[in-house]
């Protein structure tokens, strides 16, 4: 038997200068935004991945080749891959989990989906309140409008921005014995620190 161990070294990790927001429609486009590290829109386009029966690739191969395709425009805009913590990406991420450090980029980040299709990207306002009208939306605060199919990438790419800006609460409360309990519910934290003597 011979082994052989081939080692491939990645490139040299580069400076990110944009974050670049990635989100599936349902008629097998991907929609990309990618935005300046101050949350300024630099550009929008779409990449075909699937179609109106399958929005995402469903064969290894054409997973390999979207994912070729998302880590050549992250390498052009030396950008940060965010994507929506969503089960129909997970084989994609596996891919991109390799594939962008082998071109000196980080690891895709994962984020919630929660209001990426409600929320203005300019002013942060999340209501039903803003409305979409004819594939349009309308923010009811400061009225920016956009195309609705760009607002989920611009939302994920501005999104990681405003998790880095966003300060993290917990609260610190005793349990019966005088034990400190450090809470955060919206991560679902509960830590016990023992005796707070």
């Amino acid at each position: 038997y011979l082994t052989i161990n081939i080692a491939v070294e990645p490139e040299q990790t580069c400076e990110i200068k944009s974050y670049m927001g990635f989100s599936v429609m349902n008629d097998g486009r991907m929609i990309y935004s990618v935005c300046g590290l101050n949350g300024e829109l630099l550009y929008q386009g779409e990449i075909s991945c699937g179609d109106r029966h399958s929005p995402m690739p469903c064969g290894r191969d054409r997973l390999h080749i979207l994912a070729n395709s998302i880590v050549e425009i992250c390498r052009q805009y030396s950008a940060q891959a965010v994507l929506e913590t969503f089960p129909r990406y997970n084989a994609l991420v596996d891919i991109l989990d390799y594939k962008l450090p082998l071109k000196g980029l980080p690891k895709p980040v994962r984020v919630s989906p929660f209001g990426l299709w409600q929320t203005c990207p300019r002013c942060g306002y999340n209501s039903k309140k803003n409305s979409v009208m004819d594939g349009i939306f309308l923010c009811s605060a400061c009225g920016f409008g956009t195309e609705r199919t760009l607002l989920p990438s611009f939302n994920l790419a501005r999104r990681l921005i405003k998790y880095h800006a966003d300060k993290v609460r917990f609260t610190c409360e005793k349990d019966p014995y005088g034990n400190n309990i450090i809470i955060n519910p919206l991560l679902g934290i509960q830590y016990h620190t023992g005796s707070s003597k």
